[in-house]
């Protein structure tokens, strides 16, 4: 894995919560220049939006065919909860 590669994966996987503690301190200064802006929830509203095109758009084992289960279901997907648990909040 390069080093742009390397630094996109583990920033994408810090608004999951990983390395919180490398922060923890500064999250308040964080998010007052950075706002969550929902983003999880946007998100996935855009893989829905692209799945609910036709089948072929979100075919089984395709992240918007599960997305669109978990929301029919609970209303909210677990990337969505998932996030909202994780120590960052939404």
């Amino acid at each position: 894995m390069g080093l742009l590669t390397y630094l996109t994966y583990e920033g994408i996987w810090m608004d999951f919560g990983k390395h919180f503690g490398l922060v923890a301190k500064e999250q308040r200064q964080i998010h007052a220049a950075f706002p969550r802006i929902e983003w999880v929830r946007h998100f996935a509203e855009k893989v829905l939006a692209h799945g609910a095109r036709s089948e072929t758009a979100a075919p089984p084992y395709a992240l918007a065919y599960h997305l669109a289960r978990e929301r029919e279901t609970h209303g909210v997907t677990s990337l969505e909860r998932d996030v909202a648990d994780g120590p960052w909040g939404e």
